[in-house]
């Protein structure tokens, strides 16, 4: 069997998009527990492009296993219990001087206004599924929450204690995304070797029978 060359597991990559697409930047990452076996989960987040949002500045959404719609990044950690609209930017921004990186930040802020509650984020998340939004309001919630803990960046945690810290992951994430919106930092190169790897024989025959 031939060795098959693949992205790194649970590195975030930062990548320009090129007009005319939806979104300007993306940060995103295949995250996988090493422990499990089970197939990496993609999680993205991606900053709109000038004038393809309806608020008044750049918004941030993110894409999330088993959701088929984009969630606003703020309304998605909300649903891990980061409430304040303070709190939230703090967790993506480190330096408070920083205006133009708050600016960028300000739209998607707005547009999580409506939903102000971590039971509203979670219900607003399982709406957002494929067939969740039939059940009652408690069912979706719960769905929301096993999804966030066990499908969400499982390299992270896959139980409830988790949360805290995958929001402290996705803040990083935005800030990443925001520092390459700013021309900070260039985009990563997906053709470099240090974030690839080579699987060998034997794990590709051990993902076949899993």
């Amino acid at each position: 069997m031939v060795a098959q060359e693949r992205m790194a597991h649970n590195i975030v990559l930062v990548f320009h998009r090129k007009p005319p697409t939806k979104y300007s930047w993306s940060a995103e990452i295949r995250s996988a527990n090493e422990n499990q076996g089970r197939p990496p989960q993609q999680f993205c987040v991606k900053l709109s492009a000038k004038g393809k949002s309806s608020f008044k500045g750049q918004t941030i959404k993110a894409t999330i296993p088993m959701i088929r719609e984009e969630i606003p990044v703020a309304i998605l950690l909300r649903a891990l219990d980061i409430i304040p609209d303070k709190a939230i930017q703090d967790l993506m921004i480190y330096d408070m001087s920083d205006t133009d990186m708050i600016d960028l930040l300000r739209a998607s802020l707005e547009e999580a206004q409506t939903i102000r509650t971590r039971e509203d984020a979670l219900d607003y998340i399982a709406k957002k599924g494929s067939s969740s939004y039939k059940h009652s309001r408690e069912v979706r919630m719960r769905y929301a929450m096993t999804l966030l803990e066990g499908d969400f960046l499982p390299h992270i945690s896959t139980d409830s204690d988790g949360n805290l810290t995958k929001a402290y992951f996705v803040g990083y994430m935005v800030n990443r995304l925001l520092v390459g919106a700013l021309g900070r930092s260039t985009e990563d190169d997906r053709d470099y070797y240090g974030k690839k790897r080579v699987e060998m024989a034997v794990t590709q025959m051990a993902g076949i029978y899993r």
